[in-house]
């Protein structure tokens, strides 16, 4: 980060509206410096506030159609973790450094793909549906229950989600399994670390795959019909990363087929899932519309990002959370 710590004054534009709280803490981070803090929501009101402007925050998502009135524009965080929304030809060449929200949403998540197995693990799905029908199942009707201890979870994306997923998955007395684009060290909670090479063996042994991976020109339909073959037929599909990562008429087809057991999806492709998608119907599938990173303490988690960078930034320290924005992530 070059040029931030010769300004006296930052003028920083906000694409969400704060509470009074945030601004206060956003003030008290640089207490000595003069803050030119500016609210806008929506292309109009950015395109004014951003006119002298060196830091965004949030509303990235309109960024490609203001950067011609950005020219002041050093440092944009996101409000999200992905980025595949606002990445364009023109960001790339402006220079402009953007971070992102990484490690916000890993705690709830992984807690949420948890729930999710633990969900088919107890055979939820076929009791909820009963509840609704009002209907009483005996106890030694229950076929499909299993229980997690000595159970492999393949994590496909060891980021910090994947390590968090690890990290809470471990207790239960599973083996974990996983993949990561350069694995050069292999964290504690993970037994075993592979390539992106050898996907097919992490498929092949896991009794639960979790899709982790960034949507990026090498990872859309990472998972087809191929892959899924690949899985134990007794084997479960969960994906809460982005749903650009799999071909959802080959995972349809794997799911009805029996090529797998199940699927969890917290993301699908596109958003929202049509109503006539005949995924909604499957009695071994569980759809939970993009809600996993849902959390009481997620805007925390997002304004200790931001407080934390907007110091790096002022002081020309590098910055947490930067996105190497050709690989997308």
């Amino acid at each position: 980060m070059t040029g931030s710590k010769s300004l006296r004054t930052h003028k920083i534009v906000l694409g969400f509206e704060p509470s009074e709280d945030l601004l206060d803490r956003v003030r008290k981070t640089l207490p000595s410096v003069d803050l030119n803090i500016v609210v806008a929501s929506g292309v109009d009101s950015l395109t004014l506030a951003l006119r002298g402007a060196d830091v965004l925050w949030g509303g990235e998502e309109h960024l490609s159609a203001l950067l011609d009135r950005a020219s002041s524009l050093r440092w944009v965080q996101a409000i999200s973790t992905g980025v595949e929304n606002f990445v364009s030809p023109e960001l790339l060449d402006s220079g402009i450094v953007v971070t992102n929200a990484r490690g916000s949403q890993a705690p709830q998540i992984a807690e949420h793909v948890l729930a999710l197995i633990l969900a088919f693990a107890r055979d939820l799905p076929r009791l909820i549906r009963a509840q609704d029908r009002h209907r009483w199942v005996e106890a030694d009707t229950v076929s499909n229950m299993f229980e997690l201890d000595g159970k492999v979870l393949g994590v496909c994306g060891l980021g910090l989600l994947g390590g968090t997923l690890a990290t809470k998955a471990k207790p239960l007395g599973m083996t974990v399994l996983a993949t990561k684009k350069r694995p050069t060290s292999r964290p504690v909670n993970v037994d075993e670390i592979f390539g992106p090479d050898d996907l097919d063996e992490v498929l092949a042994r896991s009794d639960f795959v979790v899709d982790t991976l960034p949507l990026t020109p090498l990872t859309r339909g990472a998972f087809a019909l191929a892959q899924f073959q690949r899985m134990k037929n007794s084997a479960y599909f969960f994906n809460v990363g982005r749903g650009g990562t799999v071909v959802h008429d080959d995972l349809l087809v794997a799911l009805q087929t029996g090529e797998i057991a199940g699927a969890g999806l917290d993301v699908t492709d596109p958003e929202p899932l049509p109503q006539d998608s005949k995924l909604w119907s499957l009695p071994n599938v569980i759809i939970t519309s993009h809600t996993s990173f849902g959390s009481p303490c997620l805007w925390e988690r997002r304004y200790r990002i931001f407080l934390d960078n907007l110091v790096r930034y002022h002081e020309q320290q590098p910055l947490a959370n930067v996105v190497d924005l050709r690989a997308g992530y």
